[in-house]
């Protein structure tokens, strides 16, 4: 008996750090070099689980039928900085052709916009910025269970025409509630001290025109919609460990993405001929990314070759400002890689590991 009584503090206090309540703050927010792979399925269907205090959220049974990598570079590493002069951070998505910018402070992690340079756009818009002002918070701090916080972002997009000047306002109001904190299973691991945040999102969307092109405007159309989303967070980097998507309720969940392997990989900053190349995730396992500072010229080459010297891929990349390609058929180990085009000379390493 002894003995038991002699234990049971530490099970008590096991019990309290398994369900500890968090607070979210800036040093958990990412930062330059950080970078992330999500697992996403946009099939998703479920509802959503309670809130709460020492909650148990079981998603072990989320599926990861797509990836997306996140990386996060200074905000000099981009082309189009300058469209954004509040942004801190910038993210470069090889795959859909768009740069990302956001601001971390002291008062959160924002959305500053965005700046499409393919050839498909946003909506059909291309190489044009699309600046929050005010930007839009993706994760407030310091917050924590029990803490609420109302917020406001919009764009505004205008296309001249022949005929017409057009203008789209997107304004969205966020009510954002921390509304529950404990322990979360994925289908990678245990996560026992997290916070979940609910948002629910109010959108505006307002479509003017200007008929005599004189800068006078008048309202054609506009809607309201209504959306949530729950996502989790811990207290190191990367903190983001779930988000889910739902209806304008908040009970049904449509999209989900979590964190894979419950680790973060590495952004390597490569030495070039006057700036730097983005690498990530390094070591690579599915897919290598590199961030360009600027965008390749008429007859650009990467040339990637093994640790013996024999080229392994080469590819022309001209007039793209990133690139990236599946590693999953490559053999693990060191590779180095060359950017080579008219007065651009790039040169750097990375590794594979499965």
């Amino acid at each position: 008996m002894n003995k038991i009584l002699r234990l049971l503090p530490i099970l008590m206090l096991a019990s309290v750090t398994v369900n500890a309540q968090i607070t979210l703050t800036q040093s958990d927010l990412p930062v330059a070099g950080s970078a992330f792979i999500l697992g996403g399925d946009t099939t998703y269907s479920a509802n959503i689980t309670p809130g709460g205090a020492s909650q148990n959220w079981d998603y072990s049974s989320l599926v990861n039928a797509s990836q997306d990598t996140m990386g996060f570079v200074a905000i000099s590493s981009s082309p189009y900085a300058s469209s954004f002069p509040l942004a801190n951070l910038a993210a470069n998505s090889v795959k859909d052709s768009i740069w990302t910018f956001f601001i971390n402070n002291s008062s959160g992690f924002y959305v500053n916009g965005a700046y499409p340079y393919g050839t498909n756009g946003i909506a059909g818009v291309s190489n044009m910025a699309l600046v929050y002002n005010p930007s839009q918070i993706f994760a407030p701090v310091p917050f924590t269970f029990g803490n609420t916080r109302n917020d406001v972002s919009r764009f505004r997009i205008d296309i001249d025409t022949l005929s017409q000047h057009l203008r789209l306002v997107h304004r969205t109001e966020s009510a954002l509630e921390a509304d529950g904190y404990g322990s979360l299973i994925l289908p990678n691991g245990t996560y026992p001290n997290t916070l979940r945040i609910k948002t629910i999102s109010t959108v505006y969307d307002s479509l003017f025109v200007d008929l005599l092109g004189i800068g006078f405007y008048t309202l054609l159309n506009s809607s309201v919609t209504q959306s949530s989303n729950y996502r989790w967070f811990r207290n190191t980097q990367p903190a983001y460990l779930l988000g889910l998507d739902g209806d304008s309720l908040g009970n049904v969940m449509n999209t989900s993405e979590y964190l894979l392997n419950g680790t973060s990989t590495g952004i390597e900053q490569q030495t070039g001929s006057a700036n730097t190349v983005a690498v990530y995730p390094n070591p690579a396992a599915a897919q290598i990314n590199f961030i360009l500072p600027e965008t390749t010229k008429a007859n650009t080459f990467i040339k990637v070759y093994n640790a013996e010297g024999k080229l392994v891929r080469e590819t022309l990349i001209e007039g793209l400002s990133g690139y990236g390609f599946g590693t999953s058929t490559m053999e693990n180990g060191l590779y180095f890689y060359s950017i080579i085009g008219s007065d651009q000379n790039y040169t750097g390493r990375f590794v594979i590991s499965h």
